[in-house]
């Protein structure tokens, strides 16, 4: 009987491990053969080949020829897009850098706070042909942009649509923009688009000064059909050595935003296997499904973030709703993120497992393979969140 509790357990605990990955994953990227208001995998796919086709770092001939070819992409989609560019001193290292930035703006129909979508463009300055760091979010923006296009529709706030220059080297495209230009004081909020490998489900992260919980309820409200977040990642996203574009709006222009990166197979990362063919075709959805319906039914953006107090998270059930935060509830996608008040669950399942096993006060927690049972499930809890009950 024992080995049979025993054999129960592992059974258990593999199967909720695997029902929380695959719950991450859609099963196909999405065809050409979709309608033109429909975001399109195999349609970002063509762009993503011309922007990755050799490495494009800060300053280089290359990245010249991408900047050409992604504002000949906006100007298709009947924008006027236009460059920012100026010097920037690193005293620290004794380097002058001059970033180039591409912007454009599509006009709502009230008034109000903008709306901000961005990427980098630039590749890493080892031989890196950058397809996910950050080709995948130019695409994603673009595709986006040609989906809503092609609605006829206009946004209820203006969408402002920023390339960085320079991520690579400093975050010196970000810089520029929200210290000099205009545009930047028009920003109620931000989506940054990144990515910190090639593949895997994109974790919303977020990027405030003030209180998250009205954020985080913004996107519960959204009801993103495969969201994947968690606090934990916020105290991991810090622990690395390297900061993104978020963290400078933050910090010189208090503006607040979602993160959204993926990083499974993080060793492609800055490496010449950050190409087209090393790209999970998966991610793709998974990082772009609901970006078209938030410029569909842009949701007015206010200082909705402002005052309001900070708050644990946990949703599972994988994809980052990404620009659908801003959908408006009829429209939203029929799944509903799931969030968990995660500090009270694991340390609630951890508490449990550890005390009654050594008080005895449950047969179940007596045995060791039993209290590692409790601590799996605390750190599936963290990680991966459950399913709602």
């Amino acid at each position: 009987m024992k080995r049979f509790y025993a054999l129960l357990s592992v059974l258990f605990v593999c199967g909720f491990l695997y029902y929380g990955f695959y719950s991450m994953m859609p099963s196909s990227g999405t065809p050409a053969s979709l309608p033109e208001t429909e975001f399109a995998t195999e349609r970002a796919l063509v762009p993503l080949k011309e922007i990755s086709k050799e490495p494009h770092f800060t300053t280089s001939e290359a990245l010249s020829e991408v900047r050409t070819y992604i504002m000949g992409q906006l100007r298709a989609l009947g924008l006027q897009p236009t460059t920012q560019e100026g010097f920037l001193l690193h005293p620290n290292r004794g380097v002058l850098s001059k970033p180039i930035n591409i912007l454009a703006r599509l006009e709502g129909s009230e008034e109000g706070k903008a709306l901000l979508v961005f990427t980098h463009y630039d590749s890493a300055l080892v031989p890196s042909y950058g397809a996910s760091d950050a080709g995948s979010g130019v695409v994603t923006i673009l595709e986006s942009l040609r989906a809503f296009k092609a609605s006829g529709k206009q946004p209820k706030n203006d969408i402002i649509i920023l390339f960085t220059d320079g991520e690579e080297t400093g975050l010196d495209g970000a810089k520029l923009f929200v210290n000099e230009h205009p545009w930047a004081k028009d920003v109620g909020i931000s989506l940054n688009f990144e990515a910190r490998g090639s593949g895997g489900p994109s974790n919303m992260i977020l990027e405030t000064n003030h209180g998250n919980a009205n954020l985080i309820k913004a996107f519960q409200d959204a009801n993103p059909e495969y969201p994947v977040a968690t606090s934990l990642m916020y105290s991991i996203y810090k622990m690395l050595p390297n900061d993104t574009d978020s963290t400078v709006l933050r910090e010189d222009g208090d503006l607040d935003g979602f993160f959204f990166a993926f990083i499974d197979d993080h060793y492609d990362y800055h490496t010449a296997n950050d190409n087209v063919e090393r790209l999970d075709r998966l991610t793709a959805p998974r990082v772009v499904s609901a970006a078209a319906a938030a410029l569909f039914r842009g949701r007015p953006i206010g200082s909705h973030a402002r005052r309001s107090r900070p708050c644990l998270f946990q949703c599972s059930l994988a994809q980052v709703g990404a620009l659908s935060v801003f959908l408006d509830p009829p429209y939203a996608a029929p799944r509903m993120a799931r969030f968990y008040w995660i500090d009270f669950l694991r340390n609630t399942t951890w508490y449990a497992s550890t005390v009654c096993y050594r008080k005895r006060f449950s047969p179940f927690f007596r045995q060791p393979h039993r209290v590692g049972l409790g601590w799996v499930l605390w750190m599936e809890t963290d990680l991966m969140g459950l399913p709602a009950l």
